[in-house]
């Protein structure tokens, strides 16, 4: 595999990040009569929302590994960082300690730091009922783990989920419940009724909020450079008028330059969404101290 430098490295995850970014929230996976002078996300379907989750998956996750390494030379994560570090906002922040495209951008600094603040908070459901195991409780999941179960559990089949019935198991125990994983694999429905047909419905407006604010910001961040590179050539296609880029010289690798005039291209026709701030009464509920996290649009 070849070796990536920095800048190359910052192309790779930029492209990524904005590209799950698009494919969970746009027009499309909304309610068609949505707009951004609405007060919350509604999304077109249950379907839509479930897919929205399935994506989100893949944010909170890291890049496959191949055995003990990540792609393109990516630094791995140490083991005893939080849960909502081991994501892609891992790899942004890792980006703006030693930012190569442009200057060190405030605005992403900020919306990274309060979405993985709020990710490492937790989701809790009162009295929640587990018909299937005669339990009521109140219950407290780390959100970043409770986004990622359900998403999973919204994927696979129950005979793919025994990653997922083990983490119930672990949900129990550290909420004051000692239960055996056949328990477990029967509460997988009902956990899945709480946590997402409940609170990750609500919570994706929130969700929803903070991945358009970390787009937009990514899209500040570049803006400058997109500025320099882009050079209008002679004619046109169609209507568009013809253009290039001009990619810096350290981008030698030849994926990394196909990323980097890709990122270039998003960062031309902007961000899907216009910026939007969802209702403050989106923001408190199934939270642990029934607060929210300042975010801003």
């Amino acid at each position: 595999m070849p070796e990536y430098s920095k800048i190359e490295q910052e192309v790779i995850v930029l492209n990524a990040i904005w590209g799950l970014i698009d494919e969970m929230v746009n027009f499309d996976m909304y309610a068609e009569d949505w707009s951004v002078s609405w007060s919350n996300i509604q999304f077109k379907s249950s379907t839509h929302a479930r897919l929205f989750n399935v994506l989100l998956v893949d944010f909170l996750s890291l890049p496959q590994k191949h055995y003990k390494e990540f792609p393109f030379d990516l630094d791995l994560p140490q083991q005893d960082v939080p849960k909502s570090e081991r994501t892609y906002l891992f790899l942004l922040k890792k980006i703006l300690e030693d930012p190569q495209l442009a200057p060190h951008n405030i605005d992403l600094d900020h919306v990274v730091d309060e979405f993985g603040g709020w990710l490492s908070g937790d989701t809790v459901i009162k009295d929640a009922w587990f018909r299937s195991l005669n339990l009521k409780i109140d219950m407290k999941i780390e959100r970043v783990e409770a986004l990622k179960m359900t998403g999973d559990i919204c994927k696979h089949n129950f005979t793919r989920l025994s990653a997922r019935a083990k983490s119930l198991q672990r949900a129990f125990e550290r909420n004051g419940q000692d239960r055996d994983i056949d328990d477990c694999f029967i509460a997988l429905p009902e956990f899945q009724d709480w946590f997402h047909v409940n609170s990750f419905l609500y919570q994706a407006s929130q969700i929803s909020e903070f991945l358009n604010r970390l787009r937009w910001a990514i899209y500040d961040y570049l803006r400058t450079e997109f500025e320099r590179a882009y050079q209008r050539s002679p004619g046109t296609v169609g209507e568009i008028p013809r253009y290039t880029f001009d990619v810096p010289e350290k981008i030698k690798n030849e994926l990394a330059r196909a990323k980097y005039r890709e990122l270039m291209n998003l960062v031309r026709k902007k961000p899907i969404l216009p910026k939007f701030t969802v209702a403050d009464s989106m923001k408190v509920a199934f939270a642990s101290d029934n607060k929210k996290l300042p975010t801003k649009s």
